[in-house]
């Protein structure tokens, strides 16, 4: 009997995975991708902050503003470059080198990791000011750096993988960072990050 509660609980974990990821791909391109990366992480995100994740319809976790915020445009444009730059760029290494194009990938990469990385905490202190809730997430991420560079070793794993074997990892990368990002985040639920010295 408990293994099979283990394989429903397995079962039940790749699916809400792949749930994840769907719902993640699905945002991005039903918002048409250079504005989307926000809303379609704020989707994701609300699919594991719910108690039964695998019984949760998209309807139910989709992310809508009323008013398409400033600053959410401009963080989800400022990811697309960064996503597009890094990608073009390792296409093109692909066929021929150039120190441009290196840089090119480093830079757009960077930088779009660190952006993957830190919009989640920017969410989680979301306000009307955009000021302060990126003063209160920059606060949160040093707070919680070992969970940073947790977050940040993860992505890089997985993306080497998704560029060099297998492209399917695309597809399930949006799931298991958020499934890691969630399980950090229930670990820390018992601290307060305010009180962080």
């Amino acid at each position: 009997m408990e293994k099979q509660s283990r394989l429903v609980t397995t079962v039940n974990g790749i699916f809400v995975v792949a749930k994840a990821s769907t719902y993640f791909w699905w945002g991005l391109i039903k918002r048409g991708f250079v504005y989307a990366w926000y809303g379609a992480l704020a989707t994701y995100l609300a699919l594991y902050a719910s108690s039964k994740p695998y019984d949760v319809s998209l309807k139910e976790v989709d992310y809508h503003s009323e008013t398409r915020k400033l600053s959410e445009l401009f963080i989800s444009s400022i990811m697309t470059f960064s996503f597009l730059l890094a990608l073009v760029s390792w296409f093109c290494l692909l066929h021929s080198y150039s120190d441009q194009l290196l840089l090119g990938f480093l830079v757009g990469g960077l930088l779009w990791l660190a952006m993957l990385v830190w919009l989640p905490f920017f969410q989680k202190v979301a306000s009307s000011s955009f000021r302060e809730s990126l003063v209160a997430s920059v606060r949160l991420l040093i707070c919680r750096l070992n969970d940073v560079v947790v977050l940040l070793t993860l992505l890089v794993f997985l993306l080497f993988i998704a560029l060099t074997q297998h492209l399917l990892v695309w597809f399930f990368l949006p799931g298991i960072y958020c499934l890691v990002f969630t399980k950090l985040d229930q670990l820390r639920k018992g601290e307060k990050d305010d009180n962080c010295s």
